[in-house]
């Protein structure tokens, strides 16, 4: 995607003149171009036509500039979404890229004072400046490239869709779930609920600390996160400091899906800002008949919660034994039932190829998107529990 799409821009703010409305998830600084944010400035003061040269002066905008807005017809209200999605992201993206000709130009600079806890005092400060250069260049563009490539196919994950999160056992789904839902409530500014079957509260919060750890020393190992939590659990504010800020946690085990709606219900009423809801996972949902019976079940309430309580629904899934071979899985490995494919409007699953030694690159297959029709392949670098590349601003 281009970093300064103009007409992604001209759409969103000829939809808004439709609308006669401004955006509340989109800032005046999301804009790249001026004669753009003018206009959108003269929209938050409620002035929408600015046809009369005396508002089109007051506001210091090209009435040509506004006409040609218009004329991309874009009035779609199911637009407003992903618009709104991809200036957000075009914005975000341009900050980084100008966060790192910073970096690098400073680092360039002979009078530039490096300070960094990762590079080791023993070093020269040549030497420190030009492994900094390299964290750059071989990570945070690295990320770049990364962070589009995946939110470019999830924007339109919205609070009413379900998404099917599949892969084998080891591949970091719960871990995957918990970054994505905590980064879509960080970002939206919301709450999420994740519903456990498997882990109590302990467990999970001891897996949101380890995460916690890489995320704050991405080169460490699993020897040092153990450590991290063993020498901290005890310390008072520590789980305030590691729990993702915008979570909640239910930890109750034996669940029928209808309880689940229930307990989605009562939360949800609780605290409307829970607008993402993770269930880990489908196979250890209690139900009637054979699994295939089970699942389809469960597939068709997914939908109905995402719906009636206005959420986005993950729902985590076990491949079949066949995909545990390090064969690539496919749609049909999906354990139990393909109603569970069938009735998602997004299809992600996790892979690792674990016959590479130490493999620290983690592919999610797209396999269906209902709204964007995205397909591929995101690769995504891993470092313990934590995906290096994050959605956070």
């Amino acid at each position: 995607m281009n970093l300064y799409d103009e007409l992604i821009e001209q759409k969103l703010l000829c939809l808004l003149n439709s609308m006669q409305s401004v955006s509340f998830n989109v800032q005046i600084e999301d804009f790249y171009f001026d004669k753009h944010k003018k206009i959108y400035r003269a929209f938050l003061d409620g002035v929408f036509d600015l046809s009369a040269e005396t508002d089109a002066l007051k506001y210091g905008v090209d009435q040509l500039s506004f006409f040609k807005c218009l004329e991309v017809n874009e009035f779609s209200f199911s637009s407003l979404k992903p618009l709104e999605g991809k200036i957000s992201e075009l914005a975000t993206r341009r900050r980084k890229v100008e966060e790192y000709n910073v970096a690098i130009k400073q680092m360039m600079d002979p009078t530039y004072e490096v300070v960094s806890d990762s590079i080791p005092v023993s070093q020269n400060r040549e030497e420190a400046k030009a492994d900094i250069i390299e964290h750059w260049n071989n990570r945070e563009r690295l990320e770049l490239a990364q962070l589009s490539a995946l939110t470019d196919k999830m924007y339109t994950f919205s609070p009413g869709h379900v998404m099917l999160l599949a892969g084998t056992s080891g591949t970091g789904k719960t871990n995957f779930a918990i970054q994505l839902a905590e980064d879509i409530s960080y970002k939206q500014n919301e709450q999420w609920l994740f519903m456990s079957l498997e882990m109590n509260k302990a467990s999970v919060a001891e897996r949101c600390a380890k995460i916690f750890y890489y995320e704050c020393n991405p080169d460490g190992n699993r020897y040092h996160s153990n450590l991290f939590f063993e020498q901290n659990k005890g310390v008072e504010g520590f789980y305030e400091k590691v729990m993702p800020e915008n979570m909640n946690i239910c930890d109750k085990s034996g669940l029928t899906i209808k309880q689940i709606s229930s307990i989605v219900k009562f939360e949800v009423g609780k605290n409307p800002k829970i607008k993402t809801v993770v269930i880990d996972y489908a196979q250890l949902i209690r139900g009637a008949g054979n699994i295939f019976e089970k699942l389809t079940t469960i597939s068709e309430m997914a939908p109905y919660i995402a719906k009636t309580y206005g959420v986005r629904v993950v729902l985590l899934c076990q491949l079949t034994k066949d995909s545990y071979d390090n064969s690539r899985p496919s749609p049909s490995s999906i354990k139990g039932s393909g109603a569970l494919f069938d009735n998602a409007d997004v299809v992600l699953c996790l892979y690792k190829d674990k016959e590479i030694e130490n493999n620290r690159k983690l592919e999610i297959m797209h396999w269906k998107d209902r709204y964007s029709g995205s397909e591929g392949i995101t690769n995504l670098t891993l470092n313990g529990l934590h995906l290096v590349s994050g959605w956070k601003e």
